[in-house]
């Protein structure tokens, strides 16, 4: 198990340098948060979707993995935060 989260957070940091090279990297967004999210990192997996959605506000594989990361993170934390809230109106938005 410990060898699966080195490795997952090794593909964070890969996922991470992707983003910072170039912005319109969506595909690197998308995968930092699944990554962030299997790492149980929901909050950062948000905005990780948040990003990837900006480029591409119709991706429904990214819409979907936003979905998941937002229903994890409203089941751990049992409320609704307002940076959570603030995402929500931007995805309806869309």
């Amino acid at each position: 198990m410990r060898n699966l989260k080195k490795n997952v957070q090794n593909a964070v940091n890969s996922f991470v340098q992707a983003a910072d090279i170039g912005s319109t990297f969506s595909d690197a967004f998308y995968n930092k948060g699944i990554s962030l999210l299997k790492l149980g990192k929901y909050n950062l997996a948000i905005r990780a979707f948040d990003a990837a959605l900006k480029q591409h506000p119709h991706d429904r594989r990214t819409r979907a993995a936003w979905k998941q990361a937002q229903e994890a993170l409203l089941a751990k934390s049992g409320t609704e935060s307002p940076a959570l809230d603030t995402q929500t109106k931007h995805i309806r938005e869309k």
